[in-house]
């Protein structure tokens, strides 16, 4: 049973860690509706960015650690939230013990934060390849 207070701490948790995946997942979205489907209505604003050498410089500065560490930070928060690790000693066995509780918001948040940390890292690998 989860009493009030810890459940106001979980809604918490998933309520920062989905401002800190957003804008990840936002520039994702954006993305792939972009170059998949040929919308671009919500990519415009970047493209605009890019016109500006200043501002776009600081965007490639800014926007990694923005999406990676903030999709990391959504990750580990949430994670702690639905994940238990238990180790301890039987006899001479040593035991291991993961749960993983069923707490719907925190686990999506930590998923859609998983999901963009592997697309962006995908992104990054494919794109620098050959260079």
């Amino acid at each position: 049973m989860i009493r009030s207070e810890d459940r106001a701490g979980l809604r918490r948790r998933a309520l920062l860690g989905a401002a800190l995946v957003g804008p990840s997942a936002a520039f994702i979205t954006a993305a792939l509706l972009k170059y998949g489907l040929g919308v671009s209505l919500f990519f415009e604003p970047i493209e605009r960015l890019s016109r500006n050498p200043a501002a776009w410089r600081v965007f490639n500065l800014v926007s990694p650690v923005v999406f990676l560490v903030g999709s990391l930070l959504a990750v580990v928060l949430n994670g702690l939230a639905v994940a238990g690790f238990q180790l301890r000693r039987v006899e001479e066995t040593l035991t291991t013990t993961v749960t993983l509780r069923l707490r719907p918001a925190n686990l999506v948040v930590a998923g859609v934060g998983l999901a963009c940390i592997g697309l962006l890292l995908a992104y990054g690998v494919v794109e620098n390849w050959r260079r």
